[in-house]
């Protein structure tokens, strides 16, 4: 059984087993910061808000979490590469589901390192098997 508080290990978990994502990043999906001395490409992850989906008779279980989701790399088409992954491993239905609001193209000069930033609107339901 799974709740809203363990989205982020739930999230974390399915982007390692993933096959494509775990091909170019193995087990480098962190939440918030990078730590020190990753060697990229890796992923970043962060709960923006989560909204829980109250009904009149209480808590329906559902809840939609705003989810940040980095792709970060060394040259510009090793992120791409992994932001493509990311994607296609985001799950469309299930006991929880995805969708991509919007991406957008960056470069970290500190780094320098590349990053692909997603946002997504994810509907997670809890107490679902996982």
């Amino acid at each position: 059984m799974i709740s809203a508080v363990d989205f982020e290990s739930v999230l974390r978990q399915h982007l390692i087993d993933d096959d494509g994502v775990h091909a170019l990043v193995g087990n480098k999906i962190f939440p918030l910061v990078i730590p020190q001395g990753t060697i990229l490409p890796c992923i970043t992850f962060q709960r923006l808000r989560s909204y829980p989906a109250n009904t009149l008779s209480g808590a329906s279980g559902l809840e939609r979490v705003d989810l940040e989701i980095d792709a970060w790399g060394n040259e510009y088409a090793q992120t791409k590469d992994v932001a493509k992954a990311v994607r296609l491993a985001m799950p469309t239905s299930g006991p929880w589901a995805a969708h991509l609001r919007y991406d957008s193209d960056d470069y970290e000069y500190t780094g320098p390192y590349y990053r692909v930033l997603m946002r997504f609107n994810v509907w997670f339901l809890e107490n679902a098997e996982d």
